[in-house]
């Protein structure tokens, strides 16, 4: 050991600082920087780099003993009870060579776990059973079993749960047999009655991982007994393993093989079409434009005509024309003699003397007259002539003091000039020459 100071500094969150040195005592006798405590190499010459611990490259190789065993992994590994002395090839004293020796009995001797870089003193327990795998007949044992298993050195099952020892040899473990049986199976019987013995059952489970229920004849509960699943080749502890269901899983494997190949094929001959050189011009012509259809127009039905029907009709009509044609030009046919009885039209032909100062005048003046005796002139007349009289009134009330053309239309001058002329004729009819000639100079203007 020797004394070197040891230096400090520290700040706190205030920012106050303190700092100081103090004379220590550090165990390092060979100065390498690795304490004498955790030092696999002591005596490391003074200026060589040593390793995490304490070895230099000279001292790894160094074999004082001669046991095949460095001095700095001799020293590395010594423990009260893994006793190891780089100064003696036996150490422990049993006539073998520490380098030959296997310390912890896992058949492994201690120059190989050297080389393998393990450690020659740590002991195997792979199931952790507290039993040596050396010495552990069952060194994997299942965790829950840990608790029962044989712990009596002497037993061929040491270190063994039930699962794993078969106690009285019928080719039954215990655990199967403790199970299903209360502890004793007959490896010949079937209890469930599934065609399949307790052997055959318990042996199922080298094929499927577990053994079948011999108890029970369906053990998974899908229907199909036991016997029935293996010899389909089914999971009997699988419900989803049964014989329809892997006929459904081959249809539909074969499906999508057939969809995949499918696909391909598809893929390589449009891909070959592509690369294929047109064998003709494709010309692209313009789609005729549809227009609506329209609804056929719906003629109204013809009638039969009977036979001699027609010419009856064509003289109907003409006798009907006929008879509106009477009718309209009778109001100006000469009337018949006016009976003995009858008094006289009352004379009108003055008004067509008196002086006015528009022919108009004379036209309103004669429709007052006619309003004025029309309880006397109008039984005198005629029905035609009566309407002549009023249309006369209507168009000289309407033109009392203005123009033709402001107050009428060509087509009502026309009507009016009908009016005329029919007025015309009444006057003769009932009147003198004279007033005639005068009627026709206003028709004129």
């Amino acid at each position: 050991a020797k004394q070197q100071f040891f230096c400090y500094a520290a700040t706190d969150g205030a920012g106050n600082t303190k700092t100081g040195s103090q004379l220590i005592l550090v165990p390092d006798e060979d100065s390498d920087g690795i304490l004498d405590p955790f030092d696999q190499c002591p005596e490391t010459p003074l200026g060589e780099e040593v390793d995490t611990g304490g070895c230099s490259a000279s001292q790894r190789l160094v074999d004082t003993d001669g046991d095949q065993l460095p001095d700095s992994w001799e020293l590395q590994h010594d423990a009260p009870d893994c006793l190891f002395d780089p100064r003696e090839p036996d150490t422990d004293g049993n006539g073998i060579d520490d380098g030959e020796d296997d310390y912890n009995d896992d058949g492994t001797p201690n120059v190989e776990h050297y080389r393998n870089r393990e450690d020659p003193c740590a002991v195997a327990d792979t199931d952790s059973d507290s039993i040596p795998d050396a010495n552990d007949k069952c060194p994997r044992t299942p965790t829950p079993e840990l608790t029962l298993i044989i712990t009596e050195p002497a037993s061929p099952f040491y270190g063994c749960g039930p699962s794993e020892r078969d106690t009285d040899g019928d080719g039954m473990d215990d655990a199967f047999e403790t199970r299903y049986c209360g502890g004793d199976c007959a490896p010949g019987e079937d209890p469930d009655g599934d065609g399949l013995t307790n052997l055959e059952e318990y042996q199922l489970k080298q094929r499927y991982g577990s053994p079948t229920n011999p108890t029970k004849k369906d053990t998974d509960g899908d229907g199909w007994d036991d016997k029935t699943e293996v010899q389909r080749n089914t999971n009997p502890l699988d419900a989803q393993s049964r014989p329809g269901a892997r006929t459904l899983a081959l249809v539909l494997l074969i499906l999508g093989v057939m969809l995949i190949g499918g696909g391909a094929f598809y893929l390589f001959y449009a891909r070959k079409l592509r690369r294929a050189p047109p064998m003709f011009t494709q010309q692209r012509f313009a789609r005729p434009q549809q227009r609506p259809m329209q609804r056929p127009m719906r003629l109204p039905p013809r009638p039969h005509a009977l036979p001699g029907q027609y010419p009856a009709r064509r003289r109907a009509l003409r006798l009907a024309e006929e008879e509106k044609h009477r009718k309209l030009f009778a109001a100006f046919e000469p009337q018949a003699p006016k009976q003995a009885h009858e008094a006289p039209l009352p004379d009108i032909t003055h008004l067509f003397r008196i002086a006015q100062p528009h022919d108009f005048e004379r036209l309103a003046a004669l429709a007052r007259k006619y309003q004025s005796s029309k309880r006397i002139i109008e039984p005198r007349l005629s029905a035609d002539e009566r309407a002549v009289f009023e249309r006369l009134a209507q168009v000289a009330q309407r033109a009392r003091g203005r123009k033709l053309h402001e107050i009428l239309s060509p087509v009502q001058e026309r009507q009016l000039q009908d009016i005329f002329e029919q007025l015309a004729r009444i006057i003769r009819e009932h009147g003198d020459d004279a007033v005639f000639q005068q009627l026709r100079q206003i028709t004129k203007k």
